[in-house]
């Protein structure tokens, strides 16, 4: 089957991509030029003013980062307390994390992606995020930027903190040996959608995903996108019973994902992320079960299929459309993907 249609270019959104992933190649963390900074100082500093002067770090602390909270910040508290070189910020969404409460820091929060779905459904996080970030970094005057976002890159970010403000040695071991010991195990449940898809392998992977406060399922049977045969994904995210279709996807070498739970407003946001981290070079096919989902909004999206009674109605967002019986649906998607390459 032909499909004469094209696939338009479309700008590959960071929809997968952590904040922590945009800091560390946005700073490198490497020292920041600063003209100046904010005057503040330890709530219970007894001498404020004399703090007002030093220089400040900022660290990027997330929710799906939470089971280093305790560790990097005992850890840095220790650096802090004996060099009194520097102030400490913590950029966050998740305020309510109990280390913070343990160290006498400034907290700058940014909106959790999840919220800001459900004021924006749509809205690219990462580039909320990184804008206040940005924002941040210059209103603080932070000289140095860090993001770890695992246990090692966690201990190096402890490490290199130590020595770029002179901590005796000592000081340098005390701190990383607290950063390990105040670690505790990641939750088997991914907080959000981003800095997971690309740790899959290939094969079936069951997921749980804690997102705007509920938790969705997600069964993906990943493809080895290393293969041209082997791109593009098919997303359900219906929250019903898996499309007869994805079965047919992934027999024909296509990436799918059957997210089981509603996600509510978030949906276009869901599909987007599942679509980006799966789809390698290749289409993204969103299944749809009411004919007028067809044409909802295409950012991040290749083509819709709709499969009932026997028939199927695949449509592009160039506006082509094929109809066809249930049992062509290979050779349909066969022929998108040739189409898109």
């Amino acid at each position: 089957m032909a499909m004469t249609s094209t696939i338009t270019d479309q700008a590959s959104g960071p929809w997968t991509r952590t904040l922590e992933q945009w800091t560390r190649a946005r700073y490198r963390d490497a020292p920041v030029p600063v003209r100046d900074t904010l005057p503040f100082a330890p709530r219970e500093a007894p001498k404020p003013k004399a703090f007002q002067k030093i220089p400040v770090v900022m660290i990027v602390l997330t929710r799906r980062t939470r089971h280093l909270h305790a560790g990097v910040c005992q850890a840095v508290e220790i650096i802090r307390e004996s060099t009194y070189g520097f102030r400490a910020v913590v950029f966050t969404d998740d305020a309510v994390s109990p280390a913070f409460g343990a160290v006498d820091w400034a907290i700058e929060h940014c909106l959790p992606e999840d919220a800001l779905h459900r004021l924006q459904p749509g809205k690219n996080w990462l580039e909320t995020a990184s804008d206040h970030l940005e924002w941040a970094q210059r209103e603080y005057g932070a000289s140095l930027v860090l993001a770890p976002d695992d246990e090692e890159s966690a201990v190096e970010a402890v490490h290199r903190l130590a020595v770029a403000f002179r901590a005796p040695a000592k000081i340098v071991d005390s701190a990383c040996e607290r950063a390990r010991a105040g670690f505790t195990a990641a939750a088997d449940v991914r907080h959000g959608l981003r800095g997971w898809w690309e740790t899959l392998p290939v094969g079936r992977s069951d997921v749980v995903v804690e997102w705007s406060g509920t938790q969705i399922s997600c069964v993906v049977h990943r493809s080895d996108t290393a293969s041209p045969e082997c791109v593009g994904a098919v997303i359900d995210a219906t929250g019903r019973e898996p499309s007869s279709g994805l079965a047919v996807a992934h027999a024909s070498g296509w990436s799918t994902a059957h997210l089981i739970g509603s996600a509510g407003q978030s949906r276009a946001a869901v599909v987007r992320a599942a679509g980006e981290g799966l789809a390698g070079d290749g289409p993204v096919v969103e299944c749809v079960t009411e004919p007028e989902a067809l044409a909802g909004d295409w950012s991040g999206i290749d083509a819709r299929l709709i499969l009932e009674a026997g028939r199927g109605r695949l449509v592009t967002r160039v506006g082509a459309a094929v109809d066809f019986a249930a049992e062509q649906l290979r050779e349909v998607l066969d022929a998108l993907r040739a189409a898109h390459r």
